[in-house]
């Protein structure tokens, strides 16, 4: 007796399921199987043909994922679901161009407009925005309800005009009320504009919709303020934020996740105040590595001994090495690092921005790779490098690249000062530093051996600008050219006592690349009573023009607790005194350290706020003063700061001990 077709029905429904329950538990290899033995009964159903070619996705068969779709596509099925995993499939197979020209036959034969937008999708990711928004225009013209148009449209807008990006997003999900990635990204959005209570509530939304989003969880619960409005909400947020890592941690629903679409960085703005961080930083990577079960690798490479009669292999990993300050900070020991010890790699994001730094770095004699999105495919290429050293300059400022620092991929793992602060990871075996902006107990801050070198660990490449001299009498007095993220409200009482004692004077800020945040800044200047009429914030300039403005004040303002870096090396084409009050953490101290390197005599370095005042208005107002201290910075920048072999010298010797030493420890 045959089958009926019943018996057929239930047991390809059998074998559905079941693939389904082991797809939810990432059993993916397992649920492939089960989807195979149902498709053998109807090769041709959606959710079938669809589960399988998702499946095979997760496993990285892009082969086989990339036919199952298409055969979807080709016989009849063209809803937005599929061709949206068709572009993911081709993106991850890094094959857009035969996907772009797939598509475009296919619209050709079926002008739909689900198929249209996923050519946008695909100028979007080859990054041609140009031609992305002139198809979205379209699609908008056809149906000026299409919801992802306006999604897609705000992600175009996100790194140039976050309030523009926004106005979009909303207008998505007010369009499509279930569409949960559009509240996803809204939140995202308002955390990074600084407005964390939004920022809450849409997160919360998006879980509503998706269950299954546990990134929602961990944002919303471990998201902080970018302008704090008082110490009070700083303190809050903080004490908020330690308290939920652990009902995160001892949350048994996200524990040992399987994915690899992590959360944003969730550690930056954690060291923008005056707490010894360590102790929430390793809380921090203690939870996301028991959530996340990927970050806790450790490569069988790094545990094979250097081999001394071969070059040393370092890779130098940021998503920054171009026209940043990470670029600017770093390129100069990137060159000048001894060619014949050590084979140099550079690993930028696919986020990395062009630039002529990054071009510079990209033309020299060094591998260059960009890394994919995909984080196994990250894994794969940096093992397939067998790398004796990984130096990550600037652990805590890329979401894309922070999850590597989890891993162990190279026998010794380094970072520095490009965001001075510990990554509280004990895959991060050293963190370079200098005797010059360091306390006798920093070791107590940080997670890493702390490796103190003479001089301040950098070679930094003097701008090639041509000095004009300055006329103190026209220059303007007070500027504080940082970001405004460091302008925390102690800060507040300097810049208050300034204006109230300076009868005349103005200060003048930078605005933020969103136009947004200078906003909170000002609100909470005029609720603590300070004259906002004589604070300016002018547009963002370049690099050129960056040192043009510097030059041309009297003295600069160095923020409590997070202080200049790069910017205060920029100042000293003109050699504008910065005044600084140092505390016990190196994030205070760069301008300090900086001060001490140069040999600068009675330089502003000041012990208490009081004390800061003082010396703004002695520097603002005394020629003389002024001027002994100028000359000195003018001098003494080109002596020792600028260009300072000694530091290249430093850094050779101690990368290869660093290799030696880590050796020696795991053949005991």
């Amino acid at each position: 007796m045959g089958i009926n077709d019943d018996e057929i029905n239930n047991q390809a429904r059998t074998l559905f399921f079941r693939g389904n329950e082991l797809f939810n538990k990432d059993l993916f290899l397992d649920a492939k199987n089960y989807y195979e033995k149902a498709l053998g009964f109807f090769p041709e159903r959606r959710s079938i043909l669809y589960n399988l070619s998702l499946t095979c996705y997760h496993l990285e068969d892009f082969l086989n994922a990339s036919l199952h779709i298409k055969k979807l596509i080709e016989i009849g099925y063209k809803d937005q679901e599929i061709i949206n995993l068709f572009v993911e499939i081709f993106l991850r197979k890094k094959e857009l161009n035969s996907a772009l020209d797939y598509l475009i036959k296919i619209y050709d034969q079926d002008p739909l407009i689900e198929i249209l937008y996923g050519v946008a999708s695909i100028h979007f990711y080859k990054k041609e925005n140009d031609k992305c928004l002139k198809i979205l225009e379209d699609i908008l013209k056809k149906d000026d309800k299409f919801y992802l148009a306006y999604a897609l449209i705000g992600l175009i807008y996100a790194d140039k005009n976050k309030l523009e990006s926004l106005n979009y997003l909303i207008k998505s999900v007010e369009l499509n009320k279930n569409y949960s990635q559009g509240f996803y990204l809204i939140a995202g959005t308002y955390k990074e504009l600084g407005e964390p209570e939004l920022a809450e509530e849409y997160y919360k939304k998006c879980y509503n919709l998706d269950t299954k989003n546990n990134n929602c969880i961990i944002e919303e619960n471990l998201i902080l303020p970018v302008i704090c409005s008082s110490n009070y909400q700083l303190e809050k947020y903080r004490e908020r934020y330690d308290n939920n890592l652990n009902q995160i941690y001892n949350d048994t629903n996200l524990s040992g996740l399987n994915t690899v679409d992590f959360p944003e960085n969730l550690k930056f703005y954690l060291s923008y105040n005056n707490f010894d961080n360590l102790p929430i930083i390793k809380k921090k990577n203690k939870t996301f590595r028991k959530i996340f079960k990927k970050i806790n690798y450790v490569s069988i490479n790094s545990k094979s001994n250097y081999n001394s009669s071969s070059k040393i292999r370092i890779a130098f990993i940021s998503e920054f090495l171009t026209d940043h300050t990470i670029g600017k900070l770093f390129q100069g020991i990137i060159n000048n690092i001894d060619k014949k010890k050590f084979e140099i790699f550079i690993f930028h994001s696919y986020k990395t921005k062009d630039g002529f730094i990054k071009k510079a770095l990209d033309f020299s004699n060094f591998k260059v790779i960009t890394l994919p999105k995909d984080f196994n495919q990250k894994i794969k290429i940096l093992e397939n490098e067998k790398l004796d050293i990984i130096f990550y300059p600037d652990i805590g400022m890329s979401s894309d690249l922070y999850y590597l620092t989890y891993l162990r991929i190279a026998k010794v793992q380094i970072t520095s000062w490009g965001h001075p602060e510990t990554s509280g990871n004990e895959t991060i075996d050293f963190f370079i530093s200098s005797k010059l902006i360091e306390t006798q107990n920093a070791q107590d801050h940080y997670s890493e051996e702390l490796i103190l070198l003479d001089n301040m660990p950098m070679y930094y490449l003097k701008p090639k600008l041509k000095f004009q001299k300055v006329d103190f009498n026209s220059i303007k007095k007070y500027a504080c050219p940082q970001t405004l993220f460091k302008i925390l409200p102690d800060f507040d009482n300097i810049i208050k006592e300034i204006l109230l004692l300076d009868k005349n004077s103005e200060i003048y800020f930078i605005k933020d690349k969103h136009l947004y945040w200078y906003k909170i800044l000002i609100k909470r200047w005029n609720k603590a009573s300070i004259d906002t009429n004589r604070i300016h914030f002018v547009d963002s300039m370049t690099t050129k023009e960056f040192i043009y403005f510097c030059g041309n004040f009297r003295v600069l303002l160095d923020p409590l607790y997070f202080g200049a870096g790069n910017s205060f090396y920029e100042s000293m084409v003109y050699g504008v005194p910065t005044v600084t009050q140092p505390n016990n953490f190196m994030r205070s101290r760069l301008v300090s350290g900086a001060y001490e390197q140069m040999k600068i005599k009675n330089a502003p370095i000041v012990g208490s706020q009081k004390e800061y005042v003082a010396s703004c208005l002695k520097l603002a107002n005394d020629r003389n003063h002024n001027f002994f201290i100028r000359e000195q910075l003018l001098e003494n920048s080109q002596l020792f700061l600028f260009e300072n072999s000694k530091s290249i010298s430093e850094f050779n010797i101690i990368l290869e001990k660093l290799l030696q030493k880590t050796d020696a420890k795991a053949n005991r």
